[in-house]
């Protein structure tokens, strides 16, 4: 799942200043379960209200993914045997730009739909990875 808070600010009568601030629910254990992965998206979109019913968001972002270790022995195989290797104890953090892309469809004065697309390192052809998100929106 993916919580997110949004604020707008209207700037003319059919864009928005957008800022966000999401947090992916619940957080990830690694493969080998020795260290847990938060993961969270802060977003500056300027939104372009098209319709009373849709509204198309673009802007910039970053996901700050933190890992916390907790410098433990596992035990993996190795070939015909296993072997123990050391999982780091501590904090690491990462921080990937994005580049963002969504549509929000109005049913209510409080309900939304959005959909939603997180292009992970835009610039670069080898590490450029996409995210997707569909979610609820309640308004406040």
């Amino acid at each position: 799942g993916f919580a997110r808070l949004r604020k707008g600010w209207k700037l003319s009568n059919t864009f928005l200043f957008e800022p966000a601030l999401g947090l992916r629910v619940p957080w990830r254990s690694g493969a080998d379960g020795t260290v847990l992965i938060f993961t969270f998206q802060a977003e500056a979109n300027l939104g372009w209200q098209i319709t009373n019913f849709v509204k198309l968001r673009i802007g910039p972002g970053v996901q700050w993914d933190m890992t916390v270790g907790f410098g433990e022995t596992v035990t993996l195989n190795n070939g015909a045997s296993t072997s123990d290797f050391y999982a780091p104890a501590g904090f690491s953090h990462s921080f990937t730009p994005s580049g963002n892309l969504g549509l929000e469809f109005s049913f209510s004065r409080s309900i939304t739909l959005n959909l939603d697309t997180f292009v992970l390192n835009p610039i670069s052809n080898s590490r450029r990875r996409f995210n997707g998100a569909v979610t609820i929106g309640f308004k406040l």
